[in-house]
């Protein structure tokens, strides 16, 4: 039996309002330090604003023109962003450029290690990887896109199907179904839903790994670099992996409530719909913690602060 909640949860609602002008402030913060003070990163600096540029658009999608509001156990959900009030769009379609846009963090992620990977491997004459590596993740990346947008548009069901659906499973919610201004149902319970599932949630896993093994040789790689080139050229490598270790630290830690909610799915606790309002509202903090950590820990982003607040 699912218990459900039709109230809509107004401290998320604040909490969108509230996050989204946060996001926009230090996110644009970020953008403009990365391209008029971080010269000295060179190219790599660009994957550093094509990452930056993805959260904040990902953060915008989701707390102001989304602002997700979940049903579940169920697989379902409503929307009261901008693009609902403003231009009448259904949820399915703002839930697929979302998927994309988290797969574009994840793609510009591994590719700002494989990168710095590369260029001190150059100098320390360490395992270089070679250029078609760049070519196989992005390909394997429009893949997985392709994949999660499919399965997304299939595993929605349409308009008499979710009649249906409602009707069979949750009968005592049909009038509370009503009263929605729009809302979304995808197919829990198929064999291919659960597949799709298992293959999202087993990848991140992956990601991280690969990208933890990147970060680990790039560590040891340094012992051998400061042997090999100035002090200055060292700072900017060193520099470098700093702001990554802080990348792929929020990043796991935006993973975390995911997982959560999985857990919480799986054993169909009577709280998961309020553990998904949760995880909603931690993933959308993820850029601006993100950028909370760079400006203490990242040397170029500390150095703006300091020069401002000495003026």
């Amino acid at each position: 039996m699912y218990v459900l909640d039709f109230s809509t949860p107004s401290w998320l609602i604040s909490y969108y309002h509230t996050i989204s002008g946060i996001s926009i402030i230090l996110n644009t913060l970020g953008i403009y330090i990365l391209l008029f003070q971080c010269q000295k990163l060179g190219s790599f600096r660009y994957w550093l604003l094509a990452y930056q540029t993805s959260c904040l658009l990902t953060d915008l999608l989701v707390t102001l023109f989304m602002q997700p509001v979940p049903l579940f156990p169920l697989i379902s959900g409503y929307t009261v962003g901008l693009w609902f009030t403003w231009f009448g769009d259904q949820p399915i379609y703002s839930i697929v450029i979302d998927a994309d846009l988290v797969i574009v963090q994840f793609f510009t992620l591994i590719m700002l290690f494989v990168k710095k990977h590369r260029a001190i491997a150059l100098i320390a004459e360490g395992l270089i990887t070679p250029r078609i590596v760049d070519i196989i993740l992005f390909s394997v990346f429009v893949l997985v896109a392709i994949v999660v947008d499919y399965a997304i548009l299939s595993y929605k069901l349409s308009g008499s199907d979710q009649g249906d659906f409602i009707q069979q499973t949750v009968p005592e919610y049909i009038n509370d179904f009503k009263t929605l201004p729009n809302f979304v149902i995808f197919a829990a319970e198929t064999v291919q839903m659960k597949y799709s599932v298992t293959g999202v949630s087993l990848s991140a896993p992956i990601v991280t790994i690969l990208v933890t093994a990147l970060a680990i040789d790039i560590f040891r790689m340094m012992n051998v670099l400061k042997q090999k080139v100035s002090s200055a050229t060292t700072r900017k490598h060193s520099e470098a992996i700093k702001c990554l270790s802080v990348q792929l630290g929020t990043s796991v830690l935006s993973l975390a409530p995911a997982v959560l909610l999985a857990i919480s799915f799986a054993m169909k606790s009577v709280h998961t719909q309020t553990m998904s309002e949760m995880s909603i509202a931690w993933f959308a903090t993820h850029s601006s913690l993100n950028m909370v950590f760079l400006l203490i820990f990242f040397p170029p982003f500390k150095s703006f602060l300091k020069k401002k607040y000495q003026t």
